[in-house]
């Protein structure tokens, strides 16, 4: 039995639909021929030299291509496409999803490199994207910009993907997460293994690593606890087990975890007001000890040392532009204690282009350090420290005088030169 007249109509409307979102663009406008040879493809007849037989119709088509345009055009807030036509009256889908080339890429790319998503999984999704997103004429296109976009990420394994996933539980419900410590016995080689539950206070990336912020509910006699955690969430040791042997609920609902802190961070609550204090001035965690720190960037360095701190550390470059300032003499600033700038700018007169930017904050000294060593331009080139002057701690500058100077020591003696050439040397690549 043939197909009755409404549903051929029904079929030409989603040949239409189906030929304008895979086969066109811009540069690829469709006819109304080519939607009717599309009918083939789904084992429709249909023959432009055939004057009967045909179960689609050019002329119906075109009234399906005129129905589109004004269904696009009257309900352009809630048709997930933008539809087009050129002047010689052929018509093409402008955008899917209201989204451009660059943040089609942009979508790709965040999936490609998710450390969360296995490469099976991600090769599965992207496919499925390019599927609503693409045509026949750019997915090539778009496979090989995202090629370009690869960042090699580490995938996180399952045991880590396990821990992302209970610590987010913790986290989001307010319950107990169980960590397991591996200690050594003080008067033997005994190794013990001791379990305490922990409340997670915060969960923030730095570096592209996920981080998390926990704090012991008890951690009974073992009075070396630091009374908080702050390290990767792949780093934790959560013991193996099910949610219920992991997870544990809080058997006090309206626990107050800033009073938590004070209370097991005896040593941390002498140098920050709050939680959010040691964690906005650590700025990144690794030895977990904030100091008082003061740099200059002068103007043409400024917006290359901006996006270097901003994406080492995951925080915003908080600087006071001048064109003049003072440095502090008290050389005995106490990093840690003392409220005390070391950088005092002198505030910008009206009209006044700034010459430097000066930076007063607390940061993680070993943090700071890798950041000043880092390769800016990754062409082995110049570095952070090139572009920026630390006036205090002093500690900073010896640091960077032992880093430098032991490396051109190794370098030096591998070249096997005499001390005079050593100097040479030296001096004509400083």
């Amino acid at each position: 039995m043939g197909n009755s007249d409404t549903r051929i109509h029904q079929i030409e409307l989603l040949l239409t639909l189906d030929y304008l979102l895979r086969f066109t663009d811009e540069n690829h406008p469709a006819t109304q021929q080519d939607i009717c040879r599309h009918a083939n493809d789904f084992g429709l007849k249909y023959d432009a030299k055939a004057k009967k037989g045909n179960d689609v119709r050019r002329q119906r088509i075109g009234d399906c291509l005129r129905f589109l345009m004004e269904v696009t055009t009257k309900f352009s807030d809630v048709v997930p496409f933008v539809l087009e036509v050129t002047k010689s009256g052929k018509y093409y889908i402008e955008q899917k999803y209201y989204l451009s080339e660059e943040q089609i890429l942009k979508i790709l790319a965040a999936v490609q490199n998710d450390k969360f998503t296995k490469d099976e999984d991600t090769d599965f999704l992207i496919e499925r994207l390019l599927d609503s997103l693409s045509n026949i004429h750019n997915r090539s296109y778009y496979k090989n910009e995202l090629k370009k976009l690869k960042k090699g990420v580490n995938k996180y394994n399952i045991a880590t993907s396990r821990k992302i996933r209970l610590v987010n539980k913790a986290f989001t419900e307010g319950k107990m997460l169980k960590i397991r410590f591996k200690i050594r016995g003080f008067k033997s080689p005994d190794i013990y293994f001791y379990d305490f539950w922990y409340r997670v206070y915060k969960i923030k990336e730095y570096r592209n690593k996920l981080y998390a912020l926990l704090l012991p509910i008890d951690t009974g006699d073992f009075i070396f606890f630091k009374g908080y955690i702050f390290d990767t969430i792949e780093n934790l040791n959560v013991p193996d087990g099910s949610d219920k042997e992991v997870l544990c609920a809080d058997f006090d609902e309206n626990r107050d975890l800033e009073k938590l802190f004070r209370e097991k961070s005896k040593y941390a609550k002498k140098h920050y007001d709050s939680l959010e204090t040691m964690i906005e001035e650590n700025k990144m965690p690794i030895s977990g000890e904030a100091i008082r720190t003061s740099f200059y960037v002068r103007k043409p360095f400024f917006k290359f040392v901006k996006r270097s701190y901003e994406e080492f550390f995951s925080t915003k470059f908080a600087c006071v532009s001048c064109t003049s300032f003072d440095i502090n003499e008290l050389k005995n600033i106490d990093p840690n204690d003392n409220q005390a700038d070391y950088i005092i700018p002198h505030p910008l007169k009206e009209g006044e282009d700034p010459k430097y930017f000066v930076v007063n904050t607390y940061i993680d000294p070993d943090a700071f350090m890798s950041w000043l060593v880092s390769d800016v331009h990754g062409n082995g080139n110049i570095n952070i420290s090139d572009m920026v002057v630390v006036v205090g701690p002093e500690m900073i500058n010896k640091k960077l005088y032992n880093f430098y100077f032991n490396h051109a020591k190794k370098y030096i003696k591998t070249l096997n030169l005499d001390i005079s050439e050593q100097i040479t040397k030296l001096t004509d690549n400083s």
